[in-house]
């Protein structure tokens, strides 16, 4: 009996060990998520032109081709005026893109 209580116990506690690393894991990554909703509302009033890079950056961000969003995003960044709110959401977009992009081999 006393074996199995404490065969319980590790197991109870093991189980613990993991529900914990999955919540950590699941907090650590949440920074990480893409809020392309803001980007588009932040840049609505902007020139067609800009307009017309950012929807190409968003598209090219929900089809995983980062390399080019990053491109068009940072064209964006360095040739268009924009408020501080846009300037800080499109360099949190940036920074997260660059995140998803592989290192080189």
């Amino acid at each position: 009996m006393a074996k199995f209580v404490l065969m319980m116990k590790r197991l109870l506690f093991c189980f613990l060990i993991i529900g914990a690393l999955a919540v950590g894991g699941a907090i650590s990554c949440s920074d990480r998520t893409m809020h392309l909703d803001k980007l588009q509302s932040a840049f609505q009033s902007v020139a067609p032109d800009t307009k017309a890079q950012l929807d190409k950056a968003v598209a090219d961000i929900n089809s995983t081709n980062f390399t080019d969003a990053l491109t068009v995003l940072q064209k964006v960044a360095f040739g268009t005026k924009m408020t501080e709110d846009q300037r800080k959401i499109l360099e949190d977009t940036i920074r997260k893109v660059r995140e998803r992009i592989p290192p080189a081999k």
